[in-house]
């Protein structure tokens, strides 16, 4: 008994180990996004309190492009950009690893949305504008916490640009 008890606790606990993302596209890809330049990132917060999670997920967002190889650069000084990704956080539940420990599966499961418009800085042409949600693992005490949904939702941009980019 206590063997089928175990392996039932440790499947509930692998079930909710991955978090998850989706991106909707709002505006279709208009061309595709040159990567071979340098890229700025600026992710601002339409939410109260949000820009915490605003700049944590701005530096996500930069090292998954640099960890990725998504664009050849990415603007740290005065040089121009040659692709902008503006992201608007408009949506963050927002759950610390404090409030996982002492609410395990009750402080329900994090979520963090942006609206990111991605442009041609030259021209000032819009390129796409997407949509892009993080999630963290489900709500029980071994879910994630607000860091996971961070990185999900960095992902869903990176992961879009990297399908429409030209190379």
């Amino acid at each position: 008994m206590r063997n089928i008890f175990g392996v039932v606790l440790l499947g509930c606990a692998l079930s909710a180990c991955a978090g998850s993302g989706s991106t909707s596209q709002v505006t279709p890809a208009r061309a595709e996004i040159d990567s071979r330049g340098v890229a700025e990132v600026t992710v601002t917060s339409a939410i109260s309190g949000g820009d915490k999670i605003a700049a944590e997920l701005q530096t996500e967002i930069v090292n998954q492009i640099i960890s990725k190889r998504v664009f050849r650069a990415v603007k740290l000084g005065p040089e121009p950009a040659d692709v902008r990704i503006e992201a608007k956080l408009t949506e963050a539940n927002d759950v610390s690893q404090a409030g996982r420990i002492l609410l395990g599966g009750l402080a329900g499961q994090a979520k963090v949305q942006a609206d990111v418009k991605i442009v041609d800085s030259k021209t000032g042409n819009l390129l796409a504008e997407i949509i892009a949600t993080g999630l963290s693992s489900g709500g029980d005490v071994f879910a994630g916490t607000s860091r996971e949904a961070i990185r999900e939702t960095a992902t869903q941009i990176t992961d879009y640009v990297l399908r429409n980019r030209k190379l």
